[in-house]
């Protein structure tokens, strides 16, 4: 199955770079609106109703949970994981374009859940979900690319 093109961090193939790749039903909270903040209003006594100040929205922080998975034989398996790690939570937005959605969203690093390894002689498997903030969503034309994905309770054949 290849799976290059589908996902970049910062301009990086992230299966490529690091053996990693958004699991099946991973798009879910990317796909997801953010919660509207109050608008400015006024309720006049001498009026029915709210004067609500609806010409420029603003959105509450978006918090999305990104379920990964990471693959690869030892060693590099372990320096991947690492690299991948230190440039999630390094410092500053990081950029993610998800080719299948053409959307390309500004996260920052907040937490990781749900952390899983398994082994097969040399061949390792993590499944992992990030939770991350998106500051900002950007329309990306991308290439075409068929749906990439890797399913949670997919059987892994290690040999």
């Amino acid at each position: 199955m290849a799976l290059s093109g589908y996902w970049l961090l910062d301009s990086l193939d992230i299966y490529d770079t690091y053996g990693a790749m958004i699991a099946r039903g991973g798009y879910a909270d990317l796909l997801k609106s953010p919660k509207r903040k109050p608008s400015l209003f006024n309720n006049w006594p001498e009026e029915n109703g709210l004067e609500i100040d609806l010409d420029n929205p603003t959105f509450e922080e978006m918090e999305v949970s990104i379920p990964f998975y990471m693959v690869g034989d030892k060693p590099d398996f372990f320096a991947n994981h690492k690299a991948f790690f230190d440039k999630i939570k390094g410092p500053g937005l990081m950029s993610l374009q998800v080719n299948p959605l053409e959307k390309t969203f500004m996260l920052y690093y907040k937490n990781t859940n749900n952390l899983s390894l398994f082994q097969g002689g040399a061949r390792y498997v993590a499944a992992f979900t990030l939770v991350m903030g998106i500051s900002d969503i950007i329309d990306t034309p991308a290439p075409v690319v068929g749906v990439g994905y890797m399913s949670i309770g997919t059987t892994f054949v290690i040999n």
